[in-house]
């Protein structure tokens, strides 16, 4: 509905596409009426009509719109009187003054968003708004937030535990309202939804693992994702490690022949994605509609990526580093919205006790991944009688789903862990055919159709595990009769 609304006010504010818009979201408290730049601006003021100013409606030539919340703001709509370019956006039961030019009436069900009625909360609303003309509009941009803004019925957000002063911070306002609001109009995607409803409705989620596969090229880590996506997965991860954290001083001196340089530190730097490159790859994955999380192997860069990525509620705690308990148990535990997926290889039924003890005390999903430390993975060895155990564990722990993570070449072990309940696959790729690369001969190519072809053989697998109940089939006939 909010798509339909856009195109509306469009057509209403005569938008010259060459020409640089700026969008400016004002609340209903203190309003700062100094032009912040040259080019023409959007005003997205809430409840403007409430306003102890009129300094802001005052010779104005650039669009406003204006969000009327309150009845009683009714009557401040004469104001806009000689903008000619101003969008009242007013709920259709309001009576508006028939003097009143440039109305937009909606209906409580064309403002509804996940789940949300969005003209209770107009600061929300306008952000939105704001978001969506910076998508669908070219030339905006958005260049402040000024609300001061009393929220009053916490539950219009989802009950997002908001206090006053929060709402004074501009930065903590846009936080906490687009964490609810990202998933319609080209914002990051979240991996945790995604994640959760797919195993609501027993389906498999295919996750392409692209490791350091991409030599520290952003191009090439891009090139990946999007094939990875086009193909059929559902989520491409990647990885993200602090070296000092990770690696002794001398095991990093120590000798190490690359391209990069002749230390085991240059090789890993040169593999090492950088803040400003991850930065560059989320606004790629944002834009091309693509669902990524990261396997953070420490402390300093698991509150990094925190820190960097608002949007993160999904993570990876690889076998590579199950030695690091403390860490894991840690990441687990940690008063935060992230789920979590852990992949088991180099651990034993203990180790999986403490995970399962640690994430009762949590509302997170803990998705346990069966994994074999050895690439690639003889066939004999690939025990998937364990996903079948860990599917067992969920049903027994509502926050507890089961997965795997398949080493062994082809499709084979991926297929029987979906007859086992896995309900998330994972399965490395790699740009070109070498072997030369991690996990080589193992990652599947995607510049030809070995991971398309791995996706399809999930998909039957799924679709001929079929139904748990038993009932005559559609299909089914009487041999004799």
């Amino acid at each position: 509905m909010i798509t339909q609304l856009i195109s509306r006010l469009q057509d209403h504010l005569l938008l010259d596409k060459t020409v640089e818009y700026a969008i400016n979201v004002i609340g209903n408290g203190e309003i700062n009426a100094e032009r912040l730049v040259e080019t023409d601006t959007i005003d997205i003021i809430v409840n403007g009509g409430n306003a102890s100013t009129d300094d802001i409606y005052v010779n104005l030539d650039s669009p406003i719109i204006n969000i009327v919340k309150s009845r009683h703001a009714l009557k401040h709509l004469s104001r806009f009187k000689n903008h000619s370019t101003v969008v009242h956006i007013v709920p259709q039961s309001y009576d508006v003054p028939a003097s009143v030019r440039g109305v937009l009436k909606v209906t409580n069900e064309q403002m509804m968003h996940d789940g949300i009625n969005m003209l209770l909360h107009p600061a929300a609303f306008s952000l939105l708004i704001a978001d969506s003309i910076c998508k669908y509009v070219s030339n905006t941009r958005i260049i402040g937030y000024t609300f001061d803004v009393d929220v009053r019925n916490k539950d219009s957000l989802n009950s997002i535990e908001y206090d006053v002063a929060s709402f004074k911070d501009q930065r903590k306002v846009l936080k906490a309202i687009k964490h609810k609001l990202y998933a319609n109009f080209n914002e990051p995607i979240s991996c945790k939804q995604i994640m959760r409803d797919k195993a609501n409705s027993n389906e498999v989620v295919i996750v392409a693992e692209i490791t350091t596969n991409h030599g520290g090229n952003l191009d090439k880590l891009c090139k990946m994702a999007l094939m990875a996506k086009n193909q059929g997965a559902d989520i491409v991860k990647i990885q993200k490690r602090d070296l000092d954290s990770i690696y002794s001083l001398e095991k990093l001196e120590s000798k190490y022949d690359s391209e990069f340089g002749s230390t085991l530190r240059a090789y890993r730097t040169g593999l090492e994605l950088s803040i400003e490159q991850l930065t560059k790859f989320d606004a790629f994955c944002t834009e091309n509609n693509i669902p990524w999380f990261a396997s953070i192997l420490d402390k300093v860069s698991f509150d990094l990526m925190c820190d960097t990525f608002e949007h993160m509620d999904l993570v990876k705690l690889p076998s590579t580093i199950s030695n690091n308990e403390e860490y894991i148990l840690n990441a687990i535990s940690e008063d935060n919205d992230i789920d979590i997926v852990v992949s088991t290889g180099m651990t034993d039924k203990s180790y999986v006790d403490k995970l399962l003890a640690k994430i009762q005390h949590t509302n997170k999903m803990l998705y346990l991944v069966h994994a074999v430390s050895c690439y690639p993975t003889p066939l004999a060895d690939l025990n998937i009688g364990i996903v079948s155990m860990y599917t067992k564990l969920a049903d027994n722990h509502k926050n507890v789903r089961s997965g795997f993570s398949g080493h062994d070449i082809g499709s084979l072990g991926s297929i029987l862990s979906v007859a086992a309940g896995a309900t998330i696959v994972e399965k490395h790729i790699k740009y070109g055919s070498g072997d030369d690369l991690h996990y080589g001969s193992v990652a599947l190519d995607v510049t030809s159709n070995e991971f398309k072809d791995f996706v399809k053989d999930i998909h039957i697998a799924k679709q001929v595990m079929g139904s748990k109940i038993k009932e005559v089939l559609a299909v089914e006939y009487h041999k004799y009769e």
